[in-house]
């Protein structure tokens, strides 16, 4: 991986996500489409960056794309995304 790439580091998350997420910003660097899927599908994005996705692109988006939304449900509370 190039160092010169900015990496997130999800606080709560653990070394085993942080790997999946900065793969995921690999693959779409790269414009592996099928393999940023199946990692966006994997990885527990910050629920700060899902409310953005939300409201930039709807509710639809992060579910036909299939994130994760454990985090943000904890953080937002159950039904978030329909709120």
């Amino acid at each position: 991986m190039d160092d010169q790439k900015p990496y997130l580091l999800p606080d709560d998350v653990g070394p085993e996500n942080t790997r999946l997420i900065n793969a995921f910003s690999d693959a779409c660097m790269a414009g592996d489409d099928a393999e940023a899927d199946r990692l966006r599908r994997l990885a527990l994005f910050r629920p700060e960056s899902l409310m953005a996705l939300k409201i930039a692109n709807g509710a639809d988006h992060i579910r036909k794309r299939g994130y994760r939304t454990d985090l943000a449900d904890r953080k937002y509370g159950h039904g978030w995304l329909d709120r």
